[in-house]
Order: C-alpha cells, then structure tokens, then sequence
C-alpha cells in the first residue's frame, strides 16, 4: 500500500511587501501566506488561495462563478491589520499585485516543485481511494458470507 506524502515545503519569496511564503498544493494551486507583510507603512498578514494552468504555468486568484460571471472568490485572499481589522479592498488590490507575479515567477523558475506537489496530491488521492476500495471489499465479503448462510439454510428447508 502507498505512504501518505505530505505537502511540499513552502518557498520564501521576497516581494516589495515583505516576505511570502508559496506552497504549491498541486501544479495547478497554490497556497500563499504572508505573516509580515507591509502596505503603506501599515503592519498586516495575509493569505492567499490561488488556482492556475499547468500548461500556461500562469496563476491567479480563485474565482467564483454567478450568473455566468467571474468574481474573485471571498477566500482567495484574506489581510488583516495588526490592530485585527480586515483589510480593505485597495489594500487587498495592492497584495495581489505583488503575490501574483511573484507566484507566477516561481513557477517559471520552480516548475519541478509544483510537479512535484502534483505527484503527492495524485499519490495521496490514489491511496485514499485504494483505502475505500479496501473498506467496500471488506463490506462485500461480508454480504458475501450473509448471502452464503441465508443460501445454505434455504437449501435446507427445501432440501
């Protein structure tokens, strides 16, 4: 049976914010988190949640359809202010322009990293279905020995 593979170690990546640090989950996600970052002279953290095409090796934030249209999705990024306050959109605006290029700069850089973290999440989705396959063929041989004992009693009253 497989090993469970854990996600790969995140990258530091120096931006004109402060330091990120870029964990792909996959080729084509990426996990981004910003403990120290600084806009406008104001202290904040942030954390980003980001999808992409590993063909185009190009990144951006999650987005969400309504209606047929794109927007960004609430959890694609999130900052908040030392004081605890939630970031407002023009700071939000100016985090995203520094994180995507950087992220998209990675991964022209770094692209064995994001195979890389493409290979674990496929490793560890294949051992949990393998795990699930275990626990169906444990229930069937057990409906097996049901159906076997409800047959060999019937053979008996009918003989």
């Amino acid at each position: 049976m497989r090993e469970v593979l854990f996600p790969v170690d995140p990258v530091p990546v120096d931006t004109p914010l402060g330091r990120i640090n870029v964990r792909p989950l996959s080729a084509g996600t990426v996990q981004v988190d910003a403990p120290y970052l600084t806009v406008d002279d104001v202290p904040l953290k942030a954390s980003a949640f980001l999808n992409g095409s590993p063909k185009t090796r190009q990144f951006d934030l999650v987005k969400e359809i309504r209606d047929e249209l794109g927007f960004t999705a609430p959890h694609a990024l999130r900052a908040t202010l030392v004081d605890g306050r939630t970031a407002d959109v023009v700071v939000l605006g100016k985090i995203a322009e520094v994180v995507i290029p950087a992220v998209n700069k990675l991964a022209q850089e770094r692209w064995a990293l994001f195979l890389e973290a493409e290979r674990r999440a496929l490793n560890n989705s294949i051992l949990g279905l393998e795990q699930g396959l275990e626990t169906v063929r444990g229930r069937i041989d057990a409906k097996e020995l049901e159906l076997k004992a409800v047959e060999q009693e019937l053979h008996k009253l009918l003989g």
